[in-house]
This record gives structure tokens, sequence and C-alpha cells, in this order.
């Protein structure tokens, strides 16, 4: 394992090459970060940056763009191609005016230069949304200095026999935390636009299903795929960052990093200091709830089985209100894309 270190001039010419560079110059071992929302996903792709030779991309969702296409796994058309390349576009710019984590080297005003030197690249050699995928990756980790690449999409693992048949020797990393803390803080989080999330998709149910559906998700696929599959949970993450990230880097057979720095301005899922609100633990019926449906799972993977705080006449009016905020946010949304039809 050497440290990859081209020059500045090299750099310059292969992030903005013409022609395609994935997979001839790519490293061998991509990475995903999965998970649920709420669960520090952000702070490890940005720690997993720090590694001397990744680049992880907090926050992709291309697959998701390419789907609203219609793009599939089918060699993209120009109009297909067009529409993603804006839409990375604005990746980049809003990472550099909003963002916080694994910020790319390539500046904002470069953009639209990567994204014409992609373009061409694509009409010359045509390819999927997962090679566009991988390539625009592959191009921000160069920009760092660095081979590999990743990103994170923390529902990506409910596509994940896709993404292992698309990529070789991809690495899928589960990003596990406490349900109780990942309901908790998805329902005390900042009711703010701007922010990093929406406290009216909370609902007990809905996200103790989808974690329990996550951490079934890493069982299946840790013993079908267990090269490829690894597992952090949050409460060890956060208390040595440092010791946590290395540990993938053995796994993955990369160089370690030296030091994990803190963003200067992380989301509201990690903070060292919150308000009082941040903190506000579940309801006794809500705790119950997230212990019927996710018990097993909770102990299958290493986590506590809390004490449950008392039940309270209080519980009921809580989960009727959140039920009527979570259903008027989702019949708001439907009826917004119907309209935009």
């Amino acid at each position: 394992m050497t440290e990859f270190e081209p020059s500045s001039a090299d750099v310059e010419k292969q992030v903005f090459a013409t022609e395609r560079l994935w997979p001839e110059r790519s490293g061998d071992t991509p990475l995903i970060v999965v998970g649920l929302p709420r669960s520090g996903t952000s702070f490890l792709s940005h720690a997993l940056s720090q590694l001397p030779d990744y680049y992880v991309f907090d926050d992709l969702y291309l697959i998701t763009q390419s789907a609203a296409r219609r793009a599939g796994d089918a060699v993209l058309s120009a109009a297909q191609l067009d529409k993603l390349l804006y839409f990375l576009g604005w990746q980049i710019r809003a990472r550099h005016r909003f963002g916080s984590y694994a910020i790319p080297a390539v500046e904002d005003t470069r953009a639209e230069d990567l994204n014409n030197a992609l373009r061409k690249s694509f009409l010359k050699r045509p390819g999927t949304a997962l090679d566009l995928q991988a390539e625009w990756l592959l191009r921000l980790a160069i920009a760092k200095g660095a081979r590999n690449w990743g990103f994170k999409m923390p529902k990506a693992f409910l596509q994940a026999p896709r993404l292992f048949a698309a990529y070789e020797n991809v690495q899928l990393i589960f990003m596990m935390r406490q349900p109780e803390d990942v309901l908790a803080s998805y329902k005390n989080m900042p009711n703010d636009p701007t922010g990093d999330g929406d406290p009216r998709r909370y609902h007990p149910l809905v996200y103790a299903l989808y974690w329990r559906l996550a951490a079934r998700s890493f069982e299946r696929l840790s013993q079908r795929f267990p090269d490829k599959t690894h597992l952090v949970r949050f409460h060890e993450f956060v208390a040595d960052p440092l010791a946590q990230t290395n540990n993938l880097a053995t796994q993955i057979r990369t160089l370690p990093a030296q030091q994990i720095t803190k963003p200067p301005n992380p989301n509201s899922s990690y903070r060292d200091k919150g308000t009082k609100a941040a903190h506000k633990p579940l309801t006794g019926l809500e705790a119950r709830i997230v212990r019927y449906i996710c018990g097993r799972e909770m102990e299958a993977l290493g986590f506590d089985t809390r004490p449950l705080p008392q039940l309270a006449l209080s519980d009921i009016a809580d989960l009727v209100r959140n039920t009527a905020v979570w259903l008027s946010f989702h019949v708001g949304e439907a009826f917004a894309r119907v309209q935009k039809r």
C-alpha cells in the first residue's frame, strides 16, 4: 500500500480529461456508506475521506435521479446524460456553499468544466448511470490526490446486489446507531427547512421498521458477502473515530489515517453539545414499539436492550399527534407530486 502522489499538472489533466478513466485508472475498492438518517453516516464519510487514498462523497443520490429518468442499467441517452450531469454539477456547488462533510477538492467554479469533460467522454464512449457515477467520483478522488472513491447513500443497501454486480470488490459499510437514539434524534431535530432533515417525516412505527430492515439487510449480506460487508456502531465510532476508521482501513487494505478532524459545522445528528430537545428520549410507548419491532436485531448486532421507560397517558396523545403530522406531511407531498405532472 503506497500513497498516491500525482503532480498538480497530472491531476488537472486527469480530472478534466475528455476520455473515460474508470475503471482502468481507478483504485479497486470502492466504498458505499449505508444505514439510516440520523446515524452519523455523514461523519463516517468525512472520516473515510481522511484516509490517504480515499475520497467519499457525502449524500449522493444519482441512483434515485437516474431511476426518475428511467435510465435503469441501460446506456444513457444524450438527454439523460445532460440531466444527470446537471444534477452532479449542483452537488459540487451545494457542498461548497452549504456542506460540512467531505467537501470536494474540485472548486464550485470548475463544476461546469468537469461536466463538459464528462459529457465529451461519455459521448465518445457511452455508459450507464452507474458508470457515470463511478467516473465522477473517481475524478473527485483524483482531485483530492487519491485513487479510491466512495459515496454515502443511506438506503443504498436496498440495491446491494445491483451495486455488487456493477462495481467489482465494492465494500458496503453499514453505520448503525441504537434505534431509540435514531428515532429520538429524528423526532427532536431542529424544524429548519434549510437543515439536514424534516421532523414531520418522523413516525416511530415507520422508522423502527426501517431500522429493522437495515439490520436484517446487514445480516443477510454479511452472510452472502462476508468480505464486502462491514458494520460500524455509532457509539463506538464517536468514542474513537480514528481507531474505528483505521480498523476499516485494515479490513479494506488501505493506508491508515493519521488523524480525524471534525467538520467546523457538523449536522444536528452529531454534535458535542446540543439542546435539551435534541437529547429528549422517546416516550415509554415509543420505546416499546421499537423494542417489539427491533429487539431481536438489536441483540444480534450488539446493541443494548435498555430498561424501558414508564408508560404515561400522555404517550398516547403524543403518538396520535405524531401520526397526524406524519400523515399530513406525506399527503401534502403526494398532492404536490401530482400537481407537477
